[in-house]
């Protein structure tokens, strides 16, 4: 009887602990669950609009410059007017454009995220052309800054003063200029390599006869010289006496070889003016830059020239010169006397047909010739003799924006 009692006992407390259990059980199985599912069911996070659109842009600008600054050049280009529509991506005054974007910022801009544009154009486009032919323009300008920034809330449309434009990728923008009028021409952009430039040369050259001209007046006479890309020609420029005849005068010799067939034209203007003669092109007229005189002769040869006077200020002689915008600067040359030393650089204003001394250099130069590249002069070659024999192998380097004039050798 005793042991069965103990026996009830027994299974009675054996059964409350396995209840017990289970019920222990149940509650941490549920505990778990509960903590799973807080884990697998994380809270979303928001994100914010304006720091995507920060991120977008920053990569963007870091695209368009490299990091620092790139280049890119026009692939494609369509000028459409009122006389139509015309592909003048091959023209060579469109080539030679370089659009540059630098990670600078730039005064003025409406958004945090932009950056500075330096636009080298290069020769300048006639947009209202009625032909592709009218298109191409002799007028070499100077390089200007401006700033780019975002349009309105996007990452991916930019805009600067007379351009906006499209970033694509990092290989393509698309963009339109506003040109003259209602004009505008559409581009295609891409990154400008290395191997887009003109390479130097790494074998001897060789030349052949282009033409055969018929003067002289070429040795020791200081002849001018240039090339037309809008006309396919070469102009030379003479004061010669030969072709004096019955004139009281000496004349002044433009000569003009075509080519594209081999056409040589000259056209006389008697004037007294010194031998020498340097000849340039602005917005396709030819300068000839005379020791006294500016003449001025239309592409073509055909109408008589008009000239313009230094009114006495100068009178020079084995005199360089160069020419950016409506701008001619005469480098050196003197005649010896006490008017002129022989170190300045004087500005011709074509426009207004006046002249100003710019600068002046640290050495007498007779017979240097200068060339214009982006905004800046370069002086080269000449000697301080007025007819010297040891030329000078320095290069004075002219800053039109700053008015630094800087030094470098020649090897």
């Amino acid at each position: 009887m005793k042991t069965n009692v103990l026996k009830h006992f027994f299974f009675t407390v054996l059964t409350l602990f396995i209840i017990s259990c289970d019920k222990d059980e149940t509650e941490v199985t549920e505990n778990e669950q509960q903590e799973q599912e807080q884990i697998e069911e994380p809270e979303e996070e928001v994100t914010d609009p304006t720091v995507v659109l920060a991120e977008e842009r920053e990569t963007v600008i870091n695209s368009l410059t490299n990091g620092n600054q790139q280049t890119w050049k026009i692939t494609e280009a369509i000028l459409t007017n009122n006389s139509g529509t015309f592909n003048i991506s091959n023209n060579f005054n469109v080539i030679d454009d370089e659009l540059i974007f630098i990670n600078e910022v730039f005064a003025g801009s409406k958004t945090d995220f932009n950056g500075t544009l330096e636009w080298r154009p290069g020769n300048f486009i006639e947009t209202e052309a009625t032909t592709i032919e009218e298109t191409l323009v002799d007028y070499y300008e100077s390089p200007f800054k401006t700033s780019f920034d975002f349009v309105s809330e996007s990452s991916a449309n930019l805009e600067s003063p007379g351009f906006t434009f499209t970033y694509v990728d990092e290989n393509t923008i698309t963009g339109t200029v506003l040109g003259e009028g209602s004009s505008t021409i559409d581009i295609i952009l891409s990154p400008k390599t290395v191997e887009d430039y003109v390479q130097v040369p790494t074998e001897t050259l060789s030349f052949s006869p282009a033409f055969t001209y018929p003067s002289n007046a070429v040795s020791g006479m200081s002849p001018g010289m240039t090339g037309s890309n809008s006309s396919n020609s070469i102009y030379i420029v003479t004061r010669e006496d030969g072709m004096r005849g019955s004139e009281s005068m000496n004349p002044e010799r433009v000569s003009r070889f075509d080519l594209e067939n081999g056409n040589l034209t000259d056209q006389l203007f008697f004037q007294g003016d010194f031998v020498s003669k340097q000849l340039h092109i602005i917005d396709n007229k030819l300068k000839v830059v005379g020791g006294q005189y500016i003449n001025t002769y239309d592409l073509g040869l055909q109408t008589n020239p008009t000239s313009a006077s230094y009114e006495g200020q100068i009178a020079l002689s084995r005199h360089g010169s160069a020419v950016i915008n409506d701008e001619i600067f005469i480098v050196g040359g003197s005649l010896g006397d006490t008017q002129n030393v022989g170190n300045e650089i004087y500005k011709w204003d074509d426009l207004n047909s006046s002249l100003s001394l710019e600068t002046t250099m640290p050495e007498i130069r007779s017979g240097a010739r200068a060339e214009t590249v982006q905004n800046k002069l370069y002086v080269f070659g000449g000697t301080e003799e007025f007819v010297g024999q040891n030329a000078k192998n320095t290069i004075y380097i002219y800053d039109f924006e700053t008015g630094d004039l800087s030094t470098e050798t020649m090897p």
